[in-house]
């Protein structure tokens, strides 16, 4: 089995534990890290007529084209998103360098192995981030979800807050 596991940062341990353990049981395990791209770490797609896209990626821990290989299993241990903040762009450009290089990231993610058994497959890692999808599902399935309301509406927060008596909880949709 060949198994490629992409995880955005080096430092998330129980990454390094299952790809040591696939190793273990003798399986091919690639790790590609994209925590540095597009600033440091590079990302290409190459396209020749009649020929799978040739995927190479590099990252300060390698520098492999892992496009070449036919993975079994693919494992996307994070949502892979581009900020701002990752490009080497100046000021006034870095929300089109970032915009354009998380284009390039997204599709990349759908041209590897087609046919691999994912782990989090970008389509439903997506719909699995949204907060608002998740008490949907939770509510349906039978979980008991609190009164709970998502508003960027100071008035209907403020009449939401009075309606509980005052005990909330805030929470942002995305970590900082």
């Amino acid at each position: 089995m060949s198994v490629l596991i992409i995880v955005v940062s080096p430092f998330i341990y129980d990454t390094a534990a299952v790809a040591w353990g696939l190793r273990e049981s003798s399986h091919d395990v690639d790790v590609w890290f994209p925590q540095n791209y597009p600033a440091s770490a590079s990302l290409s797609l190459e396209f020749k007529s009649q020929d799978k896209a040739k995927i190479y990626a590099t990252s300060d821990l390698n520098d492999k084209q892992i496009g070449s290989k036919t993975f079994t299993s693919i494992w996307l241990r994070h949502r892979l998103q581009i900020s701002e903040s990752s490009t080497r762009a100046g000021f006034s450009d870095t929300a089109f360098a970032a915009t354009e290089a998380d284009h390039l990231a997204q599709a990349t993610l759908h041209l590897l192995s087609p046919s691999s058994m994912w782990v989090n497959h970008p389509r439903c890692n997506e719909k699995a981030f949204l907060k608002p999808l998740q008490l949907d599902i939770a509510q349906k399935i039978g979980f008991n979800v609190p009164k709970t309301l998502m508003s960027n509406d100071p008035s209907h927060i403020v009449e939401f807050i009075k309606k509980v008596g005052g005990a909330v909880v805030f929470k942002t949709f995305k970590a900082h």
